[in-house]
C-alpha cells in the first residue's frame, strides 16, 4: 500500500546525458522572469553547463525543489513579485549542490529544459487553469482564443469554425507575400496561410518517379454547395515501363492481390513479404538489378514490382539489366469547375477520429491543420509555438487538439514551422505578430 509521503511527494528526476564534462563547474550568475497566461517561466542564467539537475514536487505545501549538482550561487535575483503563481523563489547551497526553490501559490506543474549558447537553465511554471474566449464572425463562422495546459507546458490556441454555407475560396499569388500583405489587397473575413506542395508537372501524360516522395497520395480540401467541406485522399495513378510494356500498378506497399501488380519500396520493410506464386523484379536507378518469385529483400534505394496471375507472366519475361521506368500518370486539380472549390495540399493526420500521421513527426513547434466535421463544417486551427505562452505541439498532439476542437479528417499544414491566421484584417496568432513568412496560397472565408 502507498503510503502517505508516497502519495504527497511526487518526485521526478531528469537526471541528462547531454555531454557536459562532470569536472567542468557552473556558476549561476543571474535569475530571471516572465509572466504570461497562467504561467510564469524563470530562467537561470549560467557560466558553464550543470552536469544534470533533478526536481521535487512537494504537494502540501506547493513547493518545487530543483538541485543542480557541481553548481555554485553567484546570482541576483530578479523575480516578479506580482506573479500570480509564484509565491517565492530562493536559491541555497547544500555541498558542491545549489537548490532552487519555487513556492506557489497554488498547486503547479512544471517543464524544465536546458539551452546553450549562452548556457541557460529554464523552468517552466504552470497551471491547469482554461480560458476560452468566443468571437463571432457573423455568417463567417467564429473565432476560438484557447489557452490551456499541455503535457510539456501551456498552449495557445486559435479555432476559426467555418460553417458549411460559407464558401471558401483558395488565393493564389504568382509573387510570395506576407499573409498580411495578401489580407490587405483582397476582401475576406478569415486568412489562413497554406503552403502548397510542388507537384512536377506531366509531359505528355506522366511524369517519372524519381524517389518515394513522388509516390504520395494527395489531400485535398474540397467545397461543394451540396455537401459543404470534406477532405479527400487520392492515390497517384502509376504505370511501370518495362521494355516496350507499360503495366499498370494496383498499389504501393499493401497485400499483393490475385492478378495484380504492387510496388513496395522500403517503407513497407525489409523485403516484400510475398509468396512464390507470382514474379518479382528489383530496380534501381532505373535498371533492374534482380529478379525472383517472392519475398524480394528492398535495399535502401530500390523499389520492387511484384506481380501475381497474368502481370506476373509479364514480369517473368523481364531480364537483370533491362530499362525499368516508374511513371505518374494523373494529379489532382487545384481549381475544378462548377461549383466546387478544392485546395490541394497538406498531410493528412486525422482519419474518421484516429490518428493517421507519422510516428516520428516529435519535434515540438507551432503547428496549423485543416478538419472537417462530420457535419461538413470547416476547422481551422493554428497553434502558437516556442515561447513562454505556448510550447507548440508534436504533429500527433496537434491531431488530438484538431479532434477535440470537432474534427473527425484532417490536414497538416506545414508552413515550415510559422503559423498565421489573419481575422478581420489583424493577426491574431503569435501575439498579433506577422512572422514575415511569405505565401503565395491562402484560404480565405468571405
Amino acid at each position: 500500500m502507498i503510503n502517505k509521503l508516497k502519495r504527497n511527494l511526487i518526485i521526478a528526476c531528469c537526471i541528462a546525458v547531454m555531454g557536459w564534462s562532470a569536472a567542468d563547474a557552473a556558476v549561476l550568475t543571474n535569475m530571471r522572469s516572465v509572466e504570461g497566461t497562467g504561467q510564469t517561466r524563470i530562467v537561470l542564467d549560467l557560466d558553464g553547463a550543470p552536469t544534470g539537475w533533478s526536481s521535487v514536487y512537494n504537494e502540501n505545501t506547493n513547493v518545487l525543489k530543483i538541485t543542480l549538482p557541481n553548481t555554485t550561487n553567484k546570482s541576483t535575483i530578479s523575480f516578479n513579485k506580482k506573479s500570480v503563481l509564484i509565491k517565492d523563489v530562493g536559491v541555497s547551497s547544500a555541498g558542491k549542490n545549489i537548490v532552487v526553490s519555487i513556492e506557489g501559490k497554488q498547486p503547479i506543474q512544471k517543464n524544465i529544459f536546458a539551452l546553450a549558447n549562452p548556457d541557460r537553465l529554464v523552468i517552466d511554471v504552470y497551471t491547469n487553469i482554461e480560458q476560452k474566449t468566443t468571437t463571432s464572425l457573423g455568417s463567417s463562422g467564429q473565432l476560438l482564443k484557447w489557452s490551456k495546459s499541455g503535457d510539456n507546458g501551456r498552449l495557445r490556441i486559435y479555432k476559426a469554425f467555418v460553417p458549411s454555407t460559407a464558401k471558401m475560396t483558395v488565393l493564389h499569388s504568382n509573387t510570395p507575400q506576407t499573409l498580411t500583405n495578401l489580407a490587405n489587397s483582397h476582401g475576406g473575413t478569415i486568412f489562413f496561410g497554406v503552403e502548397t506542395p510542388i507537384v512536377k508537372p506531366l509531359t505528355n501524360g506522366k511524369s517519372l518517379v524519381s524517389d518515394t516522395n513522388d509516390l504520395e497520395a494527395s489531400n485535398a480540401l474540397r467545397y461543394t454547395y451540396s455537401n459543404g467541406y470534406s477532405i479527400n485522399t487520392v492515390e497517384p495513378s502509376l504505370v511501370a515501363a518495362l521494355g516496350k510494356e507499360d503495366l499498370h500498378i494496383n498499389g504501393v506497399n499493401q497485400t499483393r492481390l490475385a492478378n495484380s501488380l504492387i510496388l513496395y519500396t522500403p517503407a513497407f520493410g525489409e523485403s516484400t513479404n510475398t509468396n512464390t506464386y507470382g514474379h518479382e523484379v528489383v530496380i534501381k536507378n532505373r535498371k533492374v538489378v534482380r529478379v525472383g518469385e517472392g519475398n524480394s529483400k528492398i535495399n535502401a534505394g530500390e523499389f520492387v514490382l511484384s506481380g501475381h496471375g497474368t502481370v506476373g507472366k509479364e514480369l517473368a519475361k523481364i531480364k537483370v539489366g533491362d530499362s525499368a521506368n516508374i511513371y505518374r500518370t494523373a494529379g489532382i486539380a487545384k481549381i475544378s469547375v462548377k461549383d466546387a472549390v478544392v485546395y490541394s495540399g497538406g498531410d493528412e493526420v486525422l482519419r474518421k477520429g484516429a490518428y493517421v500521421g507519422p510516428k516520428t513527426a516529435t519535434s515540438r513547434g507551432a503547428r496549423n491543420y485543416i478538419g472537417v466535421t462530420s457535419a461538413g463544417n470547416l476547422i481551422l486551427l493554428s497553434i502558437d509555438g516556442h515561447s513562454a505562452e505556448s510550447v507548440g505541439v508534436t504533429a500527433q498532439e496537434g491531431a488530438v487538439l484538431l479532434r477535440e476542437a470537432g474534427a473527425i479528417n484532417g490536414l497538416e499544414v506545414t508552413n515550415k514551422g510559422h503559423n498565421d491566421m489573419i481575422v478581420n484584417k489583424k493577426v491574431i496568432t503569435q501575439d498579433g505578430k506577422d512572422s514575415g513568412a511569405e505565401y503565395t496560397d491562402a484560404i480565405v472565408i468571405p
